[in-house]
């Protein structure tokens, strides 16, 4: 039996409809949903569907049921919300989630900043730092390339002390200058330089270095375009010295690999330190101090003895150890007479020697132990104080109060202080003094100095120097009130360096250093060469001291020294 105003089917015997709680009459048995489109007189009197009595519907809204009576006054049940009982659950379920979420973030802190993993941490990014000021120095591995430029200018008294060594006059010369590129490969070096007076250009040179085949080619522009090959063993070098030379070359450790072995054993002792105290001391440089966290280190004969088990054990298979002995065995770099796998074999015998003998008997340190200090300010090292025994201290301070800060660097032995460096300063500016074995003997004022490029090894700044009048009296009079003045910018790929030196109130003269890395290309080696006969033969050496002469003239230089240059062709000629 189906319902007569919905159409939903209802039990036989129902009185009212369980979809729309329509009341049932006896007729509604008989009525089918397909009776809602019927033809008009098939249903009783019910008249048939008509469209156009359908009200027009809101866009989205729910349309009310259709069927052959015409449109219905159906009308949807409301969809039903959350009960209290769900928003109660719903708000209960994430509150836990956030005490758990809050409960695990305090824990990962706690693990985090336990001393042992503090220390570990701190010391990691301390090896981090390290690691990296060392590959700036450290640059073999493929090809790489340098541009450099040289400076040296002459104050008046430079000039005099010239005149008296050369026996001529000299106080023409302002500056001489020296530039070019510098480019290393596998297995050959290539040179370029300019060498100017007074900013005049005088001569150029390039220079290749084949150490593959053991020759070196010359070419000087002004002279020739030509090269002159020769051959290196003619300028007094064996083959074997080439050879060596050559494998030398190769065999010298990329930076990579060697970043990878330093940063994994200092680690590997990091890791190995199981034991930090934890606490707090002041820390006192330069009439600065501060209070600091503190962690410290205590390392016995047993703690020692396990950091070493476990260097050696790593020792024993690790590649990029054994790819580098084996490569200065076979050049030769080790001194031993014995190719490559044979050193690595007799290095291993040792470090299986060493690994029986401290596990019968540990590391004899005669009771002395090892302590490190650090005082850390967060993640910063404020001070580290390093002592072995009663033999060795050494200690780095550098405290911090506000914009002022100490520094004092100091290293001892049996009690005795070897040297110090101490001082202080505000912001960009500090003074410090250097004492060796208790003698005051260089002041250093600094300004625009940038402690935090510092810590990354690099140096900025100005620095003034001035020394103790022992010192001075040893020089010499004429050095008497010397005074220095270092201006450094040095970054990963750049150095930019002057020293200025001035005595007597007057200015001797000024070095200035400029160099820039650049991305390494290939050596080309020349395909045709002269050979040494042939060049002289080619080369007018009276035109060349000529046109030398006459720039050196453009340069402002002294007829003298040009008459000589001159006169040197006959000179040789008699010779």
């Amino acid at each position: 039996m189906f319902c007569g105003k919905c159409g939903a089917e209802c039990k036989d015997g129902a009185t009212f409809c369980g979809s729309c709680g329509n009341p049932l009459s006896a007729q509604s048995s008989g009525f089918t949903p397909a009776d809602r489109f019927a033809a008009p007189g098939n249903v009783g009197d019910t008249p048939a569907f008509d469209p156009s009595s359908i009200a027009e519907q809101p866009f989205g809204a729910e349309p009310a049921p259709v069927y052959a009576g015409g449109p219905s006054t159906y009308t949807p049940p409301k969809k039903k919300g959350l009960g209290k009982g769900a928003l109660i659950g719903i708000i209960a379920g994430g509150g836990v989630i956030l005490v758990g979420l809050i409960v695990f973030l305090v824990y990962w802190f706690a693990i985090r900043n336990t001393p042992v993993n503090r220390y570990r941490r701190i010391e990691k990014d301390s090896i981090s730092s390290m690691v990296s000021s060392f590959e700036n120095v450290y640059q073999y591995g493929g090809s790489s390339g340098m541009d450099y430029e040289v400076t040296v200018t002459l104050g008046s008294r430079a000039q005099q002390m010239l005149e008296q060594s050369a026996g001529i006059g000299m106080n023409w010369l302002d500056s001489v200058g020296l530039s070019g590129h510098v480019e290393s490969g596998d297995d050959a070096m290539s040179y370029s330089a300019v060498v100017n007076v007074n900013d005049t250009e005088i001569i150029s040179a390039n220079a290749i270095l084949d150490l593959a085949e053991g020759y070196v080619y010359l070419q000087v522009p002004e002279v020739l375009s030509d090269y002159l090959g020769m051959d290196m063993e003619e300028l007094g070098m064996s083959s074997r010295d080439l050879e060596q030379l050559s494998m030398a070359m190769e065999a010298m450790p990329d930076q990579e690999q060697v970043s990878d072995v330093l940063t994994r054993y200092l680690e590997l002792v990091v890791d190995h330190i199981d034991e930090v105290d934890r606490d707090s001391g002041k820390l006192k440089a330069g009439g600065v101090s501060n209070e600091y966290t503190t962690l410290t280190v205590v390392l016995d004969e047993d703690a020692l003895t396990d950091i070493a088990l476990a260097v050696l054990d790593e020792l024993e298979d690790d590649g990029d150890v054994r790819d580098i002995l084996i490569a200065m065995g076979d050049a030769g770099l080790v001194g031993y007479s014995m190719d490559g796998e044979d050193y690595y074999d007799e290095f291993m015998d040792e470090v299986a020697d060493a690994r029986e003998r401290i596990e019968d008997d540990g590391l004899d340190m005669g009771g002395e132990e090892i302590t490190m200090t650090l005082y850390v300010d967060g993640n910063e090292v404020r001070g580290r104080v390093i002592e072995i025994g009663d033999q060795i201290t050494i200690s780095y301070k550098c405290p911090e109060e506000g914009n002022e800060y100490g520094v004092e660097f100091t290293v001892e032995q049996y009690g005795s202080t070897m040297f110090t460096l101490s001082g202080s300063g505000e912001g960009d500016t500090g003074s410090f003094t250097l004492n060796v074995s208790g003698i005051d003997a260089v002041y250093i004022d600094a300004e625009d100095f940038d402690r935090d490029a510092l810590k990354d090894g690099n140096l900025k700044g100005t620095f003034t120097l001035t020394f103790n009048s022992l010192i001075v009296r040893e020089l010499g009079s004429m050095f008497e009130g010397a005074e220095l003045v270092v201006t450094a910018d040095t970054s990963d790929d750049e150095i930019t360096l002057g020293v200025e030196v001035s005595a007597n109130g007057g200015f001797l003269g000024a070095l200035d250093l400029h160099t820039v890395k650049t991305k390494g290309s290939s050596i080309k080696i020349p395909d045709d060469y002269l050979t040494e006969r042939e060049w002289t033969r080619e080369v007018d050496v009276s035109d060349l001291l000529s046109e030398i002469g006459s720039r050196l003239r453009d340069a402002g230089a002294s007829s003298q020294l040009v008459s000589m240059l001159d006169m040197l062709p006959m000179i040789l000629d008699l010779n």
